[in-house]
């Protein structure tokens, strides 16, 4: 039985986000593909709020919705997210 082709979407339309997060998962995903959001036809954007966690919660659950009549017969979607902030110590 032929193995199913596993496509990653990465919840963001930042280019170079999504290169770091290329860079980073690349080597632990063997054939997997990774897909930019900018790549897509999938339009809209989630309405963020909480912690940086909750934040790339939102996101993943937005785009993983919207991305499943995107993929061809076969193919499955599984979405990543991301959310990056800092903290200032005063």
């Amino acid at each position: 039985m032929k193995e199913r082709e596993l496509s990653i979407l990465v919840a963001t339309r930042n280019e170079d986000k999504f290169e770091i997060v290329r860079r980073l998962i690349q080597p632990f995903i063997g054939g997997s593909l990774l897909i930019s959001l900018n790549s897509t036809k999938i339009d809209g954007d989630v309405v963020e709020s909480g912690s940086i966690n909750e934040r790339a919660i939102q996101k993943a659950l937005y785009f993983h919705e919207r991305s499943q009549a995107y993929g061809r017969k076969g193919q499955h979607f599984a979405t990543l997210a991301a959310d990056d902030g800092f903290a200032v110590d005063i």
